[in-house]
């Protein structure tokens, strides 16, 4: 990107970083933005990716599922699938395993799998 800031006869100015889903180092956005005109000289300021935002799975076992749920969510994390344990002899509708597993690292916005205690209708 500095390269063709350059050939255009461009200066570089601010570079930030953010968390995006494009890839780390990729260019996110441009001011001025692209084919826009401008006197010279002048400074274009880019946003540049960090990658993906990184949250780590919390253990959810034990928990009810909205506790689970509300856990996720203030973490930028989803419920995913759930599944129903017919045989598990815990209280109903408690989180009796997940996936991810606890402590594992995941992207902002990503879902976990969990399997709850319950009997079906």
């Amino acid at each position: 990107a500095k390269l063709a800031i350059e050939n255009a006869g461009l200066e570089m100015g601010r570079v930030e970083l953010e968390h995006s889903a494009r890839p780390a180092g990729q260019v996110i956005r441009v001011s001025p933005s692209s084919g826009q005109q401008v006197a010279l000289p002048a400074r274009v300021d880019l946003v540049v990716s960090r990658g993906p935002a990184t949250a780590e799975v919390p253990s959810l076992i034990g928990q009810s599922l909205p506790q689970a749920r509300g856990r996720l969510q203030t973490l930028g994390l989803q419920v995913g699938i759930v599944e129903i344990d017919t045989t598990s002899i815990e209280v109903a509708n408690t989180v009796i395993s997940q996936e991810p597993e606890a402590g594992q690292a995941v992207a902002s916005g990503a879902m976990v799998k969990l399997v709850i205690s319950g009997r079906r209708r």
